[in-house]
């Protein structure tokens, strides 16, 4: 398989994180992961019928291959009233993160947008801040920071929030390696003709996988379950080579969905 860890940079490095996040996270990730992760698993599902059907999917992360986090959309797209509420969201996350990092004594400034319909909030780190701890290994403390900037959205509004938290890029960062990765795998494909199968990799990963795969004219289907849940990249069938020999012994699949099929 593929190696789909983000390349280590200073920033990037795991760190132990101080207990009082441990805490925090601990009292208020308990009750609410599993239904945030069975909705993401939902939502992947849904990708994963319509890629295997060929639909163009750019609902959620449109673009995500080449458009970075820091990016702010053109909000002409959005009527006053939603962009009204985006921007009502972003300040309810900003404020208990502002609170957060005020207990953790972590100095950065907050920064908020709108981007792709989502408010975003980004956590910019000061010279002297050591900001890896709220990054952690392979952005898992920026994930456990999403979650809980929806939830204290949620209960200040009672609605379920599409929000983005972001800390000192690792966001844009990660983008382009997983596309850097969706290419090298298009490649092998394209040279060898056999599919390529990825790391384990989250909802959010494995969307932007699809849709590069996409965008390069081939196909991919995601396997498994959560937390061991890959993308396998692979041929349509019009780009298929046919056997020299009709008599040798190879599958013949009719449809992609027979050679999909075939892939589990």
């Amino acid at each position: 398989m593929a190696n789909n860890e983000v390349p280590e940079q200073d920033d990037l490095e795991p760190d132990e994180l101080d207990d009082e996040l441990d805490d925090e996270l601990d009292d208020e990730l308990d009750d609410d992961l599993s239904d945030d992760a069975s909705d993401e698993d939902e939502a992947d599902d849904a990708e994963d019928d319509e890629d295997s059907e060929d639909e163009d999917d750019v609902s959620e992360e449109d673009d995500s291959d080449d458009s970075d986090v820091e990016d702010v959309e053109d909000v002409d797209e959005i009527d006053d009233e939603e962009l009204e509420e985006l921007n009502e969201e972003a300040d309810i996350a900003a404020d208990y993160l502002e609170g957060l990092l005020d207990v953790l004594d972590y100095d950065g400034d907050i920064e908020l947008g709108v981007r792709n319909g989502r408010p975003l909030v980004q956590i910019v780190a000061d010279d002297d801040t050591d900001i890896k701890q709220l990054i952690g290994k392979d952005g898992e403390v920026v994930e456990a920071l999403q979650r809980l900037a929806r939830l204290a959205v949620q209960q200040k509004t009672g609605e379920r929030s599409g929000l983005i938290v972001d800390v000192d890029g690792f966001l844009a960062r990660k983008r382009r390696h997983l596309r850097n990765l969706a290419l090298d795998a298009v490649d092998d494909v394209r040279e060898d003709g056999e599919p390529v199968t990825l790391e384990d990799m989250n909802a959010y990963e494995r969307k932007i996988i699809h849709d590069i795969v996409r965008q390069e004219g081939l196909k991919s289907r995601s396997h498994g379950d959560e937390p061991h849940r890959h993308v396998t990249v692979y041929l349509p069938k019009d780009q298929r080579e046919a056997p020299e020999n009709e008599d040798a012994d190879v599958d013949d699949f009719d449809t992609d969905e027979d050679y999909e099929a075939d892939l589990d």
